[in-house]
């Protein structure tokens, strides 16, 4: 290799610098500059090693991760839609779910539920809801930590650098979709309550945390009202409320009211949710230990639904439709297919060696009640889509929540 020795170059056009990757950069070349096409960065020799200078931190993999989807959206304003991109989450590289457009970009996908994957994410699949390193492996429970199906699955994002449990954010995004993250109908964004809820983990890490094995509290509130963990968020920021799918459904929780969100809770009934929705600004805290919100009984309408704990189980569901008027399934219900209407794993309740009612052990159910009487006390009822709780809304939404 020839050696120019020159004080300095200046030029108006650009200059090619030597292209090597990791496996074949030559050693001992002090001075050296080259461009490391593995990194994708300017590296120098120092004689006795390579130096890594800053690169292009474009998300496109693990090697030139970005900082944060904010400053990837920064850096790169034309990004848009949905579309996996490599983050630094806990200082690890991570292939993450990222949203670019909506609310001005920048937010990273923690968890999906979709209603119609054959997973059921109710109240009692705890694995789910809050644990910061699994999701269930119970028949019918199960669920995706693979970014890539993120849209097409259950989805907790816990994989490389643990977005869920180790991300800290200020906002929140929920977007109402239907398998693709790009075609919406709507969504909301609201600021975190910063002082109790920053990570997802910290949404669901107390009160009323197991649904085992069939109560959500110890002791059901009186006088209609809610009993839940924490406020998580301090204000609806901006929303929409239709998309390129369609419009949104008016009855759909945690989306299209101006509301606040609490986290697991559950009303007079033991009608519990893993996350559902409050007036703006109208509960009594926020803060970490349970509260009392007087809000008329909310019907178990949110995400992660279980009904009647202590009446041996209702047919449960990912999500079910806001408003107590729709009780009697006038256009009310569930969300999506994924309900444990018909069982798992046809053990009777009070048979074998599972406890009777809860968990994800249900037997034959019917109506909002068990298929038979025996072994249960009232165990009557209706059937089929006689009641909002077992109802099908008509709408297969799915509903993501990002973080940023």
């Amino acid at each position: 290799m020839s050696t120019l020795n020159v004080g300095t170059i200046t030029t108006t056009g650009r200059v090619n610098l030597p292209t090597y990757n990791n496996s074949n950069l030559p050693a001992n070349q002090q001075g050296l500059i080259v461009y490391n096409s593995d990194a994708g960065t300017i590296d120098l020799n120092t004689g006795s090693a390579w130096t890594q200078g800053a690169g292009t931190k474009d998300g496109t993999s693990a090697a030139k991760a970005a900082d944060s989807a904010i400053q990837l959206k920064t850096d790169y304003p034309s990004l848009s839609g949905t579309g996996l991109y490599w983050i630094k989450i806990n200082n690890i590289p991570t292939l993450c779910m990222c949203e670019m457009t909506i609310n001005g970009g920048g937010w990273i996908l923690g968890m999906n539920i979709n209603t119609s994957d054959g997973h059921n994410a109710f109240y009692g699949n705890d694995d789910f809801w809050t644990s910061p390193f699994r999701v269930s492996d119970k028949p019918g429970l199960g669920a995706s930590f693979n970014p890539v199906s993120a849209f097409t699955n259950d989805f907790k994002a816990i994989g490389g650098g643990n977005v869920w449990k180790n991300f800290s954010g200020t906002k929140l995004l929920i977007v109402v979709h239907e398998k693709d993250g790009n075609n919406y109908y709507g969504w909301r964004s609201w600021n975190l309550t910063t002082s109790v809820a920053t990570t997802f983990e910290s949404f669901f890490d107390g009160g009323f945390k197991t649904a085992s094995p069939n109560l959500v509290s110890g002791q059901a509130p009186g006088g209609g009202s809610v009993n839940y963990y924490k406020r998580i968020t301090d204000g609806s920021i901006a929303s929409a409320q239709t998309g390129p799918a369609g419009s949104l459904y008016s009855k759909t929780p945690n989306s299209y009211e101006n509301a606040d969100l609490i986290t697991n809770a559950a009303n007079g009934a033991q009608d519990g949710n893993r996350i559902t929705q409050v007036s703006a600004g109208g509960a009594t805290g926020p803060n970490a230990t349970n509260q009392t919100y007087p809000r008329g009984d909310n019907q178990g309408a949110g995400f992660g639904t279980y009904y009647d704990m202590t009446i041996d189980g209702r047919p449960e569901s990912d999500a079910q439709s806001w408003d107590s008027g729709t009780w009697t399934n006038a256009s009310g219900g569930r969300f999506g297919r994924d309900t444990l209407e018909n069982g798992l794993d046809d053990i009777q309740p009070g048979g074998g060696t599972r406890p009777r009612g809860g968990g994800w052990h249900y037997w034959k159910i019917w109506g909002g009640k068990p298929y038979t009487a025996s072994p249960f006390a009232g165990g009557t009822g209706g059937g089929g889509d006689t009641y909002n709780w077992n109802g099908y809304t008509g709408y297969d939404y799915d509903f993501a929540i990002y973080i940023k």
